[in-house]
């Protein structure tokens, strides 16, 4: 197996903080050798333009795992191509281009998911479905999903025109980096690791999320099959930042998609009562492995 670069993004809403987390390495077989820092490049003012070089800059063969919908529900999917007078969307650029538009900055798409959830309430995907712990990309409360998700898809707007090949959308000419949608906490369900309690302080973990962190360090290799090597150069700052531990279960799960990828439910073309395909490539879709 040839040797491929490996990246796990941790994304934040916030563009000027410094929660967006990225966990970078090179696999080769099983073996992934972690960077001992922080990927993103320095000198850039906002932490979404560093992400987007560190993107782009990348060897073609490279899969990055980003933790964040790529996409909305096709009923507000709707209602944006409503709201902007444009043609039905069939499939994710579609919607990528109408949200990366100037007049439809983050306080307009925040009013009209808040005028659509009045009327059908948190809609969710219809991948969505296949998994245990999923929020809406509409949820907005602990966690809040729709800042992530509205400037996820204005970012996946520049990477397609830039050629990067984003599952499940047909390559066409895309020859840039393989970006997976992903969800770190579906990965430690799939793995039997704990996959709440060990962010925040409370009763369920005993006020103690760093020994719950600690639990999923120490299961993450044997459970997923992918050989960590360099582990001690990060091990530390993951228990100490549980964003910087979803950023490495992300560059895990992009891992396991190169050494297996028939491991992974993808959608179907054809199951009952709904074409699974043709949602995912409206909606998106999270890759994780089969359970």
């Amino acid at each position: 197996m040839a040797e491929r670069t490996i990246v796990g993004v941790d994304f934040s809403g916030a563009q000027t903080s410094n929660s967006t987390q990225v966990t970078k390495g090179v696999l080769r077989g099983r073996d992934l050798e972690l960077e001992p820092c922080d990927a993103l490049p320095e000198n850039l003012p906002c932490t979404h333009n560093k992400l987007k070089k560190l993107i782009l800059d990348l060897r073609s063969d490279s899969v990055v795992a980003l933790d964040f919908p790529f996409s909305v529900p096709w009923a507000f999917a709707d209602a944006l191509t409503d709201a902007q007078k444009k043609d039905r969307a069939f499939q994710m650029p579609d919607l990528w281009g109408i949200v990366a538009e100037a007049e439809m900055d983050y306080s307009r798409f925040e009013k009209l998911r808040n005028s659509f959830v009045e009327r059908h309430g948190e809609v969710m995907r219809r991948g969505d479905a296949n998994f245990a712990g999923p929020y809406s990309p509409l949820h907005v409360v602990n966690p809040s999903m729709l800042k992530m998700t509205y400037h996820g898809m204005r970012i996946l707007h520049q990477f397609r025109k830039a050629g990067c090949r984003i599952p499940p959308l047909p390559d066409i000419k895309c020859k840039g980096p393989i970006l997976l949608e992903t969800m770190p906490g579906v990965l430690l369900r799939t793995f039997g690791l704990p996959a709440v309690n060990y962010k925040t302080k409370n009763k369920s973990n005993d006020g103690d999320p760093e020994a719950v962190r600690r639990k999923i360090l120490g299961g993450l290799e044997s459970k997923s099959g992918v050989k960590l090597k360099n582990f001690d150069a990060i091990i530390s700052e993951c228990i100490k930042n549980h964003d910087k531990l979803d950023s490495l279960v992300a560059a895990i799960g992009a891992a396991m998609w190169v050494i297996n990828e028939s491991q992974f439910l993808t959608p179907r073309k054809s199951i009952p009562q709904t074409e699974e395909l043709d949602y995912a490539l409206l909606e998106g879709w999270i890759y994780a492995p089969k359970k």
